[in-house]
């Protein structure tokens, strides 16, 4: 009797893990990722305050960041002047940005894949490494550039979220040591409302400046340190 049943007791086991596997591989894919954006900075907070956990994130972030060395540099000083800068950026706007990019909310086909193949873990030690790292000492391009244009603008308009120097206030990018053409190009994007990246502040504060004004802007922020 026994032996009798045994086939069919077979094939039920191998039905039923054919069936399921790709319903716990993809609960196995998703796990860890709540994306729970309070949690997450919650968390990533309480790591920058501790000086072993931030050491040890920032190993992991490191690790697990090695991919993204292609484009922004191993230590966060990136390859191109089109892309950005990650090293001494502001951590909280680091996990912000690559939250974004996990969920869709801003758009690059090659962010929206990376961040969103990342745990929440994941996403805080890379915002910890990076934020960690030296920033970059940028030599701007002054030639046709008019620095007290950019200046004034600057000094009128930008420094109530990123500061007289540059370095962001909470929740803010830091814009200091960042690429001179990057920062034109956001720029000019976030003006034309272009590049998947949509910011109605930001987008009113740059509707009307000319791409003459923009040179000027990304020259002097280029000066500050």
């Amino acid at each position: 009797m026994t032996d009798r049943f045994m086939p069919h007791a077979w094939l039920q086991c191998l039905l039923v893990t054919v069936l399921v596997m790709p319903f716990t591989s993809g609960m196995a894919a998703e796990a860890g990722k709540n994306r729970d954006r309070d949690a997450m900075q919650a968390e990533m907070k309480a790591i920058l305050a501790d000086p072993a956990r931030t050491a040890d994130a920032s190993a992991s972030g490191a690790e697990r960041g090695a991919i993204c060395a292609y484009c922004h540099g191993s230590d966060g000083i990136s390859k191109k002047g089109w892309l950005p800068n990650l090293a001494g950026q502001s951590a909280e706007f680091i996990l912000d940005q690559n939250l974004a990019y996990a969920v869709g909310d801003r758009v690059n086909n090659v962010m929206n894949d990376l961040a969103a193949s990342m745990t929440d873990a994941e996403l805080i030690n890379l915002s910890v490494y990076y934020a960690v790292q030296a920033p970059e000492r940028i030599e701007p391009e002054l030639t046709g550039k008019d620095l007290t244009v950019g200046e004034n603008f600057y000094k009128g308009t930008c420094t109530r979220c990123h500061g007289e120097d540059g370095r962001g206030k909470k929740g803010y990018t830091w814009i200091a040591g960042q690429k001179q053409e990057y920062v034109r190009r956001a720029l000019a994007r976030y003006r034309d409302r272009e590049g998947g990246r949509m910011d109605e502040e930001m987008a009113e504060v740059t509707a009307n400046i000319t791409d003459q004004l923009i040179d000027n802007l990304a020259a002097y922020i280029a000066t500050l340190h």
